[in-house]
């Protein structure tokens, strides 16, 4: 995408729905916002998103939240990387990243374009090819009979 991606997150960043706001450009959070990645307990590795996760937050911060047992909330994501702003608590997440997007679209877009393009090869270099490796071993651990019976 050629413009900035603003996600606004309030209430659940749950498996799937964390990985596509990990992947925003910008990520807001309300304070109260539960963020977890329930796959492995479920039995199985997340299948898509690890190595985005692993460029916001660090490798050794995405494979604690990945087999967490408990959920975080928006105040320990934003400390982790995982949410870029909080919003204060006069504000909704959504009324927090329409006020930043507002900030962004008035800046030249070239630039904002250009930044965007030069930074993303840092962010996204290797996300194919990792969600790839996630998915083989995601097939692995789908046999195993815990992930079976929660399937």
């Amino acid at each position: 995408m050629r413009k900035p991606v603003v996600c606004a997150v309030d209430g659940f960043a749950l498996g799937g729905g964390l990985m596509l706001a990990a992947s925003c450009d910008v990520v807001v959070t309300a304070r109260v916002t539960r963020w977890h990645l329930p796959e492995v307990s479920l039995g199985w590795l997340p299948g898509v998103g690890l190595d985005t996760l692993a460029a916001r937050v660090g490798p050794f911060a995405a494979r604690s939240l990945s087999w967490s047992p408990t959920a975080i909330d928006g105040v320990e994501a934003h400390r982790l990387g995982l949410a870029d702003i909080l919003s204060p608590p006069t504000e909704t997440a959504r009324e927090a990243a329409l006020r930043y997007a507002k900030g962004l679209a008035a800046m030249p877009p070239h630039a904002v374009l250009t930044t965007k393009q030069f930074f993303s090869t840092s962010v996204t270099a290797r996300a194919e090819v990792m969600d790839d490796l996630a998915n083989r071993y995601f097939t692995q651990d789908i046999l195993h009979e815990t992930a079976r019976a929660n399937m």
